[in-house]
């Protein structure tokens, strides 16, 4: 499995790689503003197929369906949200104040190994696991990137809340914010 997946990586890259140099090649031979708009039509073609093939700026998250208790009732299931399609997804969950130490027992304490996610689709679908209040450092890599979620769940009178930021790693800029309680 990991073999067809490094396989399809790299004929993806190549492919990617060929098309770009195709477009740049173009850029230098274009010699009026009709062959311009061409090529910024070709362009704009080329980056639709390779957020496609990749997932492009697609992200996901995880998240509390406030709306919706889970058979056991707390903790609430987990839901996954995602923002466009992303392929092979995996994450790590961590309690946040373990900060990404490997070496920091906290860090180890919540997850497990768990399957690739060969697609998370566009939109929310409950997932098998629970969460209960606290606050979490989620680790999310895919085949466009990589993200973290900071996912905060507090109780204040019997009512749960979550507060979640999405945010590159590289340099922390926030990708998605909400928060949101729970309903009676």
């Amino acid at each position: 499995m990991v073999e067809h997946n490094t396989f399809i990586v790299i004929i993806t890259l190549a492919l990617a790689c060929s098309f770009f140099a195709w477009i740049e090649a173009a850029k230098q031979e274009q010699k009026s503003e009709k062959n311009g708009q061409l090529l910024n039509d070709a362009a704009s073609a080329g980056y639709v197929i390779l957020g496609a093939i990749t997932g492009g700026k697609s992200f996901c998250f995880l998240k509390l369906n406030l709306g919706h208790k889970s058979p056991k009732g707390n903790p609430n299931q987990l839901w996954i949200e995602g923002k466009g399609n992303v392929y092979e997804m995996n994450y790590w969950i961590s309690p946040a104040s373990s900060e990404k130490n490997v070496k920091d027992a906290a860090y180890m304490s919540l997850d497990v190994n768990k399957p690739l996610h060969t697609i998370v689709y566009n939109g929310c679908r409950a997932y098998p696991r629970e969460l209960g209040v606290g606050d979490y450092r989620i680790e999310i890599d895919a085949r466009n990137g990589q993200w973290v979620e900071r996912l905060t769940i507090t109780e204040k009178f019997g009512k749960l809340s979550q507060k979640i930021r999405v945010f590159d790693p590289s340099n922390n800029q926030t990708i998605h914010e909400e928060a949101s309680s729970a309903t009676d």
